[in-house]
């Protein structure tokens, strides 16, 4: 018996157990929703490698860059790129322009993964923010045309905001952690996180106060 078929076994293990216990007639993501929710309530503090690919289909091309994301219960997110850091707290978000010695200070809810995050840092129950259910066909077929690495196996979740209609696709490794997270952004590209590395983590609250020292330019927006 090899590794991949004892993954498979234990993966069907899994789900057969999580049946049994829910009952046949509930969906199976409901199931999987219950479990992630779960995962994050029980949680405080996580630090995450994030990978983010932006696939260009017309161009046959992607865009790739690599961060650190941290989240501290309740409401706290510090996603940290090449040359920019992103910082909420409650409703307020804060980028950091390193080179450019800027702040630029709003809302989180304009935040391009705020929805997405809203159940990372203990501010939102998934089923209060999404209507949620299983991966179109059509959109499983069009991102493997575009993501030739993507598994779809019984662990996505569609997630579409009730308020904007925009849809994230959602995975959960065998541990109820999300470790992709996928959706199209305004100009149609699909755009990929991958969370590698996840890390149970204490973490100060200084770590989600943006710097606004001396020289510093703060732009409201």
């Amino acid at each position: 018996m090899n590794g991949r078929t004892i993954i498979t076994l234990i993966g069907l293990s899994v789900v057969a157990a999580d049946r049994c216990a829910y009952g046949d007639e509930r969906s199976w993501s409901a199931v999987l929703v219950d479990r992630l929710q779960r995962r994050y309530e029980q949680t405080e503090t996580v630090r995450v490698v994030v990978q983010q690919t932006v696939y260009f289909a017309d161009l046959g091309t992607n865009d790739r860059v690599a961060g650190t994301l941290e989240y501290r219960r309740p409401g706290m997110l510090r996603w940290e790129l090449p040359n920019e850091v992103y910082i909420t707290q409650g409703d307020n978000l804060w980028i950091e322009k390193t080179e450019d010695r800027q702040v630029y200070a709003g809302s989180s809810k304009n935040g391009a993964w705020a929805k997405a995050f809203l159940f990372l840092t203990g501010t939102a129950q998934l089923t209060k923010v999404f209507k949620i259910a299983e991966p179109l066909p059509t959109e499983r077929t069009e991102l493997m045309q575009v993501v030739s690495d993507i598994d779809f196996d019984k662990s996505w979740l569609r997630l579409e905001d009730q308020e904007t209609d925009a849809v994230y696709l959602l995975h959960l490794n065998a541990d109820s952690w999300v470790d992709e997270l996928v959706t199209q952004n305004p100009l149609g590209n699909w755009v990929r996180l991958q969370f590698r590395s996840i890390q149970v983590v204490k973490l100060s609250a200084k770590r989600f106060k943006p710097h606004l020292g001396k020289g510093i330019e703060v732009i409201p927006f």
